[in-house]
């Protein structure tokens, strides 16, 4: 990532910049926190749509989520509740095939503990005493 230095570059952009690369240095995503800091009132809205747009929320979360509860509060700006709840509603659609897995597996369990109860119920009124 290169900026020119001495010239201002718009946060967002950066912090989205930062966020597309596979390879970035530990010091320099050590301060992306710092940047989101910094410059909590960046435009939101457009760093959510790309990050959206090239499945980098879990990215832009782990940025967002080390700042302290202090500084924190600096980061909820209204431009930032605006566009947050965009982010549950794309982890549900993201874990939407996991939740018939597992209920699937509830209802198989359930299924065979019927099964075994059913079959200890028939072969203890078949030998003529209960098996326990």
């Amino acid at each position: 990532m290169h900026f020119k230095p001495g010239r201002p570059n718009n946060p967002a952009a950066l912090l989205f910049a930062a966020l597309k690369m596979r390879d970035l240095e530990r010091r320099l995503s050590e301060a992306l926190p710092w940047v989101v800091w910094r410059y909590s009132d960046l435009d939101w809205e457009w760093l959510v749509r790309e990050a959206k747009l090239h499945d980098l929320q879990n990215r832009l979360g782990f940025v967002v989520d080390p700042c302290s509860a202090g500084r924190r509060a600096a980061l909820f700006t209204s431009a930032f509740w605006i566009t947050f709840p965009q982010f549950p509603r794309y982890r549900l659609r993201r874990l939407w095939p996991a939740g018939p897995g597992i209920a699937g597996a509830i209802l198989l369990i359930w299924g065979l503990v019927l099964l075994f109860q059913w079959l200890l119920a028939y072969y203890a009124a078949r030998l003529g005493h209960p098996l326990s």
